[in-house]
């Protein structure tokens, strides 16, 4: 940690900070906490190692979410602590702000405005404020950050100083940044300090101020800035345009009749640097991270950083091994200007017979020629900049998961049809357990009466009946599987993966899980979804009446979003649950683990389970969670409602 005036090569807003306080200017004490300090708490907790492999490897699942954790979750080392103890020592007051300041930001061609988190604290206590820093340090390893940057920060530094509370505030510029008019100041004014401007929640009042002559001009008569004021300001504003030889964009604020800058930076072409509109008719790959760092994604922008995650990555290691996915990609056009030859170039890029439209967090699937997604295309855009994901939907005869146990074999589940077969209508898959090599050393082939197709005409997936039909695995089947599982094992590492098979194509990934916990269940029995104790009474559950009590929740993440959290978190669906389950925290027996069951795994002791498939999303979320539950047939037949019950990993007893 050093004095915020002796800051150098500390990032973009550090260093003209400490430019400034060198050289007179009115700056808010404060000091700098060096990306250094980072990496020696880092080595001190012992995780240095996993920090830079997290940093530096782009095959690993959820990686912003584990350097989050891994940031969040480091103790205070003693020499980090008397440094921050000594620094605070000298702050007046207890408010303290604690803000980036990244290499490259605030740069003369780019300010990522706003791209850090800034954290406000209003005590200074070393808990408080020990937190806020390991939230900025986070900030800078978000998949929002990655995207936009093309990649992580070199460094993070963060600047921390007494936060002050402004009787008047605002930002100031050394040109028009409107016209580009270099011959006038434009200064915007709140008052008290200026949070909320900044975040565009509240409008100012603006001056212009000539620089030749002190003229001052305001879009309504106002007298929160006097003369004297507006003077010092735009002379403090002038010499630091000359010091840093360029025009530049100031925080600024007025206590006790005297004026501090809190933040200077150069003014950027356009002060927000923005991503590029591409014309109209474009496809990018979903997997072309280099172009799409640079493009405006518009509404999608929030999916494509989620797509980071997890999709992005693990596809990105599949088509390096040379196995088959399905096309992925954006779309951006004008609704108006959609031609026939236009989206005969898009089909081209896709195989199969039918193709997935997402937009807005909806979605829809059409056939793929050039008519039907015309009609969907055009009734979809809303503005003449509109982008749309479009994937492929490929043609299923058989779906399924597998993994690689403990021992180093691969368990596998697999149904005929889609895999809604085993998440919406309970279908009991067959199992098979593998060694690397194809040998079989286990297997429950089941018959199928039923099974999830997408519908031709309807484009819509749906349930047949079928002749009673066994659900097999072919050997080359089972090799590819082998493949595929061992390739995600290898390079990733404690994933369940999921595929789906046709004639034409073979085995095709489709998507993954990865699980936090051992997997043990693998090896104890089939039947046991998730390993470990509860006891309580029994209530039982037709999961598939709860669609209308969570007609909200129907994404189920393994780990999920924000999103779903509070949904699931709030008033109403409490309230819900409480009239579904009662007050006894119950053993619940229902048909299948049904995914619209995940809202109310917090208030149950275990389940009971009829069908079930051991790597299905439920079932994943069961063990993460550490909710024993079961599949026992006899015991959903024969236990009721009240009746005390007790699961210990395979055993039941009532």
């Amino acid at each position: 940690m050093i004095n915020l005036e002796n800051a150098v090569e500390v990032g973009g807003k550090g260093d003209s900070l400490g430019v400034l306080l060198r050289n007179g200017f009115p700056i808010p004490s404060g000091f700098v906490i060096e990306y250094k300090d980072l990496l020696q708490l880092l080595e001190s907790n012992s995780k240095l190692g996993e920090f830079n492999e997290l940093l530096f490897d782009d095959g690993i699942l959820y990686r912003f979410r584990k350097i989050d954790k891994i940031i969040k979750e480091l103790n205070m080392t003693g020499p980090f602590k008397r440094s921050l103890t000594n620094f605070i020592s000298k702050f007046t007051g207890n408010r303290i702000i604690v803000r980036s300041s990244a290499d490259k930001e605030d740069s003369e061609t780019d300010s990522k405005a706003g791209l850090f988190e800034s954290i406000l604290i209003h005590d200074n206590s070393e808990e408080n404020l020990f937190a806020a820093i390991k939230a900025c340090w986070s900030s800078a390893y978000t998949n929002h950050v990655y995207f936009t940057l093309g990649g992580f920060p070199a460094k993070m530094n963060l600047v921390v100083q007494s936060y002050m509370l402004f009787e008047k505030s605002g930002v100031a510029f050394s040109k028009n940044i409107t016209t580009g008019d270099n011959q006038h100041f434009i200064v915007e004014a709140v008052k008290g300090n200026c949070d909320k401007l900044v975040d565009g929640l509240e409008v100012p009042v603006q001056y212009l101020v000539s620089k030749d002559e002190f003229i001052v001009s305001t879009k309504e008569r106002s007298t929160l800035l006097s003369d004297r004021e507006l003077r010092e300001l735009v002379n403090i504003i002038s010499k630091a345009e000359d010091y840093f030889n360029t025009e530049v964009d100031v925080e600024w604020g007025i206590i006790n009749n005297k004026v501090y800058l809190v933040q200077c930076r150069p003014i950027t072409a356009n002060v927000f640097s923005k991503k590029k509109r591409l014309p109209h008719g474009t496809w990018i790959s979903a997997n072309d991270l280099s172009q799409l760092i640079n493009v405006d994604l518009d509404n999608y922008l929030d999916n494509y950083e989620h797509f980071l995650n997890k999709k992005y990555w693990t596809r990105h290691i599949l088509l390096q091994e040379s196995l088959k996915v399905a096309t992925i990609g954006f779309y951006f056009y004008n609704p108006t200007l959609i031609t026939k030859n236009d989206l005969d170039k898009i089909t081209a890029y896709y195989s199969s017979s039918h193709i997935e439209i997402r937009y807005d967090n909806q979605n829809v699937i059409v056939k793929n020629n050039s008519s039907d997604l015309s009609l969907a295309l055009r009734d979809i855009g809303e503005s003449s900049y509109s982008v749309v994901y479009l994937g492929e939907i490929i043609e299923t005869e058989k779906s399924g998961y597998a993994s690689v146990t403990k021992e180093g074999n691969v368990y596998i589940e697999v149904v005929l049809g889609g895999f809604q077969g085993m998440w919406k209508a309970g279908l009991h898959p067959s199992k098979y357990l593998v060694t690397p090599s194809g040998v079989i050393l286990s297997m429950e082939v089941n018959e199928f009466s039923q099974c999830s197709l997408l519908e031709q005409e309807t484009n819509k997936w749906s349930f047949y009946k079928i002749p009673s039909t066994t659900c097999e695995l072919s050997e080359q089947e089972i090799k590819q599987i082998i493949h595929l599982s061992i390739i995600l094992e290898d390079k990733i590492g404690g994933v369940s993966n999921e595929w789906t098979i046709n004639q034409k194509d073979g085995v095709i990934y489709f998507d993954l899980s990865q699980e936090i916990n051992d997997k043990n269940n693998l090896s104890i029995s089939p039947n046991v979804l998730s390993s470990g104790y509860g006891k309580s009474v029994v209530k039982q559950i037709d999961a598939r009446l709860l669609d209308d009590f969570f007609s909200t929740l129907h994404e189920v993440n393994v780990v999920h979003t924000e999103s779903y959290k509070n949904k699931a978190g709030s008033l109403s669906i409490k309230e819900t649950i409480e009239e579904v389950l009662g007050n006894d925290k119950p053993i619940i027996v229902t048909e299948f683990p049904n995914r619209l069951l995940a809202p109310i795994l917090p208030y149950v002791s275990g389940c009971i389970f009829k069908n079930g498939a051991l790597l299905c999303h439920l079932s994943i979320i069961l063990r993460e969670n550490n909710i024993p539950a079961v599949i026992d047939k006899e015991a959903f037949e024969t236990l009721k409602d009240g009746q005390l019950v007790e699961i210990f990993n395979d055993k039941l007893i009532y």
